[in-house]
């Protein structure tokens, strides 16, 4: 993520309650991104979505497929998609009015 976007996106969970900018202890120039309360609890709900909607997902896969789908995904992410690839233009997030 660019640092515009990262800029842009830590605004609006701090805007939000979920997140907020603290002082560095070993540098007074650097903010540390720490996750409130509130950020926790929604992390949380938003995760038990994810594992929802994976369960829902191979779920409806036959048993014996459900394996070999989950042991490749794993073999992708541990592999080949776990190098990065440069990219030729930065991504961005669109501008919100």
């Amino acid at each position: 993520m660019d640092k515009t976007t990262m800029v842009v996106t830590v605004d609006a969970l701090e805007r939000a309650g979920l997140a907020e900018r603290r002082r560095s202890a070993n540098d007074r120039r650097a903010r540390i991104i720490a996750v409130t309360e509130k950020g926790a609890a929604m992390a949380g709900k938003s995760q038990a979505i994810v594992e929802e909607v994976h369960r829902d997902a191979i779920g409806s896969l036959p048993q014996q497929g459900r394996a070999a789908l989950v042991e490749g995904l794993a073999i992708l992410a541990q592999a080949h998609l776990a190098t990065p690839v440069d990219s030729p233009a930065p991504v961005r997030r669109a501008r919100q009015k």
